[in-house]
């Protein structure tokens, strides 16, 4: 008997408590002004959320007192609940981060060098110079592959070139220079690199970024 009248003076004290409590918050809300001011559209939106929110609350906590559970149990129960909720859910900050990341990534990947690009052409080049008697016929980059000769490079130039064909080729003239013209014994030889080569021209091989020079000798 006196737990059963334990019992009852309990729910009496909560019902007065959150009685007590509605009159306070309905007070405080009728002094709240009815307009907003201008700019305040979202902070009204989130009050209004809240009072729903708290509402909702106190109605859960009173059906649980009539149901026989306990105001504070509801409240925690309540609690865990929100922050599980807010734990699992990502921040919008967060997911904008990682675009931004991803983003600045693609396109540094997509980003062309410059520099790398002219060098890689360069290298698929040599460079070409024909000197005659006093007068230089040409200089330039010509592209080459991997069959690519001294006497080729020469013919790329599109010079008006004399020659003798066959295993061994032989330049004898380059626009109209031709050998014995300015002496007896003055023609045509070559260079790669700067350094004479002993090897017919149509036999030696370039590679990328070799310099071959043709010139006209009048010293035999």
């Amino acid at each position: 008997m006196k737990k059963t009248v334990g019992i009852m003076v309990a729910v009496v004290l909560t019902i007065f408590t959150m009685g007590t409590a509605l009159a306070m918050q309905q007070r405080q809300q009728g002094q709240t002004p009815l307009a907003a001011p201008v700019g305040t559209h979202d902070s009204s939106l989130a009050s209004s959320s809240a009072r729903a929110r708290r509402q909702s609350s106190q109605q859960s906590v009173a059906k649980a007192v009539k149901a026989g559970t306990s105001a504070s149990s509801v409240r925690a129960s309540q609690q865990v609940a929100s922050q599980s909720v807010s734990a699992k859910t990502p921040t919008t900050r967060h997911l904008t981060g990682n675009q931004k990341t991803k983003t600045s990534q693609t396109a540094t990947v997509a980003k062309k060098n410059p520099r790398a690009t002219k060098a890689s052409q360069a290298a698929d080049q040599v460079h070409l110079t024909v000197t005659g008697y006093k007068k230089n016929f040409y200089q330039g980059n010509l592209k080459i592959t991997n069959k690519s000769t001294v006497f080729s490079v020469l013919q790329a130039s599109k010079l008006k070139l004399g020659y003798q064909g066959g295993t061994a080729v032989y330049v004898s003239s380059i626009q109209g220079l031709a050998q014995n013209d300015v002496k007896v014994g003055s023609g045509w030889k070559f260079t790669v690199n700067g350094k004479f080569v002993d090897q017919a021209a149509n036999s030696k091989r370039v590679q990328r970024g070799d310099r071959v020079h043709w010139y006209f000798t009048t010293a035999g």
